[in-house]
């Protein structure tokens, strides 16, 4: 579907070379298949403790609290898979750079705000009934 398309925007041969020519150029000093797991762990706890701890704590509490909606694990689901795949463009460069993360923060910042209102709402609901009370 993606490479379609590309194909119907005229952008399949710009992407064939940078996939087929330009990446193997930029990582062939640094990148070994066989450090790839390794590489992809590494852009995982760069991008988890690296940047924000407010990420971390909201994340946490994202899946640790009980889902608000039906669809709240699903859509997680989907934003980690945008922040995975930005995250194995890192480990297949195997340069470590703060900028070439930037593409998955905010993605990961989406879902920690998800999980500090999620705190706050229960926060607040516990604060409200003990006031009640």
């Amino acid at each position: 579907m993606i490479l379609g398309y590309l194909a119907a925007v005229g952008a399949f041969s710009a992407f064939v070379g940078a996939v087929l020519v330009y990446v193997p150029r930029y990582t062939a000093l640094t990148f070994r298949a066989q450090d790839l797991p390794l590489a992809i762990v590494r852009a995982l706890f760069d991008s988890i403790f690296r940047f924000s701890a407010y990420n971390v704590v909201g994340i946490l509490a994202l899946f640790l609290l009980r889902p608000t909606s039906s669809r709240e694990r699903a859509g997680a689901a989907f934003l980690g898979g945008v922040i995975a795949v930005c995250l194995v463009g890192v480990a297949l460069q195997a340069k470590f750079f703060e900028y070439h993360y930037g593409a998955a923060p905010p993605f990961a910042g989406l879902l920690a705000g998800w999980g500090l209102f999620k705190v706050w709402r229960a926060a607040r609901r516990s604060f409200l009934g003990a006031a009640r009370s």
